[in-house]
């Protein structure tokens, strides 16, 4: 079974990497596979893109939307580019890109048609660490949010079809533009990060232990509003001619004048709901202090 859909179809692949794996062991080689799966999937994934299969050292993908598409192929080389700053010379990765887009027919696992034809003869023609693109992806992408400019007309070998109009990304990072899409993918990076973490120890943790505060902050009210209709009471009187009313010793002039000649008594119960109050408020606010009071 197969549909019909119009998609962005992107080829990736790395370049000079036929002839260096004659000159490679096999776990050199499939350490960079590793590399280069690792740094690019988490990128492809976040765009939206679809990773159809896998060709060797090489990634067919589609995307929804080719303004979409050219962002995530802008990520995808600006990781790599990071990658190799750090990276050994042995151990650097430098791909070529190239996109294209029309109507498609889609399977369970690969697609078909002229334009997946198409963008992977124009991955023939792409340099290291370029994107190039179709007019067609052109013409249909927001030309407003991706940076970039004409780069020449294409015609395959042998092949009787008119010459493609290719366009190319400028990786300028003076450009506002350029700047933005790479702002946009670590906030989308940061986001699938969030989305992918379990339900389990921290977030898990704090939902209980927020749902658990909750309720007794719930009851400690209650208990609150109870002892003000039925607790009793307690006045204290404090003494003016002391100083220490426990030491019962006389107040000097000075200190005679800290005391209030007509003073209130202090009522205990209201002290008690005023603490129990500012306890319950603090545990829904923190629901971790309530293992720690518990643990007193």
């Amino acid at each position: 079974m197969y549909t019909h859909k119009n998609l962005t179809v992107m080829f990736t692949d790395i370049c000079g990497f036929t002839r260096q794996t004659s000159t490679s062991s096999r776990n050199d080689m499939m350490a960079r596979l590793e590399i280069h799966n690792a740094l690019l999937t988490p990128v492809i994934r976040q765009w939206g893109g679809t990773i159809v299969k896998s060709i060797g050292d090489a990634f067919l993908l589609t995307f929804e939307s080719p303004t979409d598409a050219l962002h995530c192929a802008i990520c995808l080389q600006h990781a790599l580019h990071v990658h190799n700053h750090e990276a050994p010379e042995q151990t650097r990765i430098h791909i070529k890109i190239s996109v294209n887009c029309g109507e498609v027919a889609v399977t369970d696992t690969d697609v078909f048609g002229d334009p997946v034809n198409v963008a992977a003869k124009i991955e023939k023609a792409t340099t290291a660490n370029e994107i190039y693109f179709t007019e067609a992806v052109y013409l249909a992408m927001n030309q407003s949010e991706v940076p970039c400019e004409f780069a020449s007309t294409f015609a395959a070998k042998g092949d009787a079809a008119p010459e493609i109009r290719l366009y190319r990304i400028l990786t300028d990072d003076k450009n506002p533009r350029y700047q933005g899409i790479l702002s946009t993918g670590a906030d989308k990076r940061a986001a699938h990060i969030v989305a992918s973490m379990p339900m389990s120890a921290k977030p898990a943790k704090f939902k209980r232990h927020w749902k658990v505060g909750l309720l007794v902050a719930v009851a400690l009210f209650a208990l609150a509003g109870l002892s003000v209709l039925f607790g009793k009471p307690k006045a204290v009187q404090i003494d003016t001619n002391t100083a220490d009313p426990l030491a019962g010793t006389s107040a000097s002039p000075d200190q005679a004048e800290q005391f209030d000649p007509n003073p209130q008594p202090v009522d205990s119960r209201k002290s008690r709901q005023a603490a129990t109050m500012v306890w319950a408020t603090a545990i829904v606010q923190d629901p971790a202090q309530l293992k720690e009071k518990a643990m007193r």
